[in-house]
C-alpha cells in the first residue's frame, strides 16, 4: 500500500439510519471501507442494502447517524465529489435511444481528464454493439455498460449495486479482473449484490445486512471460521438464522 495514501478510510458509514416517514428501513449501521479494498454488502431483498448505498452517494441524507465518501458528507458535497465517485445504479438512468458508443462520449465530457475506455469495451465486449441502442442491449449488456460508465472518470471510490445481475460468466470474468486491477490501483470498492458465490470471490470484506441491520461483517476466511460454513451461502443463512 502506498505510504501517500490517505490513512482515514474512504467510505466510513457510523451508526446510519434512515427512515421513509415512520419506516425504518436502516437502523444503526456502521462499517468502512479503505482505499485498496472490496466489500460487498449483502443481504435479502428490502434488507437495507439500496437504501444505504443511496446516502453513500449522496442522493439522501441521513436520518441519524453520519456517512462520509473521502472525509465529505455525500449529500452536502456532490459537486465535490463527482468527479472522484463513480457510480453505478442498479439499472436505468441513461437515455434508452442512445447508443454505447454516444454514451461514452457524453460521459467523457463531464471531466478534465477522462480515463481510457476503450479498454473497458473490449474487455466488457460491448465493441461489437457499440452502435446499438441502449434500449435494444440485453440485460447483461446494459450491466456492462453502466460498469464501464463508472468506471470513465478515473474514480478513487466505486460504488456498485448488483454490477453481476444478468451478466454471463464471460462478463462476470471480465468484471471480476477490472475490479481486481482496481483494487491494485487504489481504488476503494463498495458493491451491493445477492450472488455469494460472486463475493467469495472478489471480496475481501463482507457485510451482512437484515432488516436493516447489520448482522455480521468481517473477511471473508474469517466470517467462514466464524460460523463453521464451507462457503459464504453458509455463513449468510447462519447469520440471518435461517433454519437448516
Amino acid at each position: 500500500m502506498s505510504e501517500n495514501r490517505p490513512r482515514s478510510p474512504a467510505i466510513e458509514v457510523s451508526s446510519l439510519s434512515i427512515a421513509y416517514g415512520a419506516k425504518i428501513a436502516v437502523r444503526d449501521v456502521s462499517f468502512s471501507v479503505d482505499f485498496g479494498e472490496i466489500v460487498a454488502m449483502i443481504g435479502p431483498n428490502g434488507a437495507g442494502k439500496t437504501s444505504t448505498l443511496e446516502t453513500i452517494e449522496g442522493f439522501k441524507a441521513p436520518t441519524g447517524g453520519s456517512v462520509r465518501v473521502l472525509e465529505l458528507d455525500p449529500h452536502g458535497n456532490q459537486h465535490r465529489l463527482a468527479r472522484q465517485v463513480g457510480i453505478m445504479l442498479q439499472s436505468g438512468g441513461l437515455y434508452p435511444a442512445m447508443t454505447p458508443k454516444q454514451l461514452v462520449r457524453l460521459f467523457q465530457g463531464y471531466y478534465q481528464l477522462p480515463g481510457e475506455i476503450d479498454e473497458f469495451l473490449d474487455r466488457l465486449d460491448l465493441v461489437r454493439v457499440q452502435k446499438t441502442p441502449y434500449r435494444r442491449l440485453s440485460g447483461g449488456e446494459q450491466k456492462k455498460l453502466l460498469l464501464a460508465l463508472a468506471l470513465i472518470g478515473s474514480p478513487r471510490v466505486l460504488v456498485l449495486d448488483e454490477p453481476t445481475s444478468g451478466v454471463d460468466l464471460y462478463g462476470r470474468l471480465a468484471i471480476r479482473d477490472i475490479l481486481a486491477n482496481q483494487r491494485m490501483k487504489g481504488v476503494c470498492v463498495l458493491y451491493a449484490t445477492h450472488e455469494l458465490a460472486e463475493a467469495e470471490k472478489v471480496a475481501d470484506r463482507v457485510v451482512i445486512i437484515n432488516q436493516g441491520t447489520v448482522v455480521a461483517q468481517g473477511q471473508v476466511g474469517e466470517l467462514l471460521t466464524r460460523f463453521g460454513a464451507s462457503d459464504l451461502e453458509g455463513v449468510f443463512t447462519s447469520s440471518l438464522d435461517f433454519p437448516e
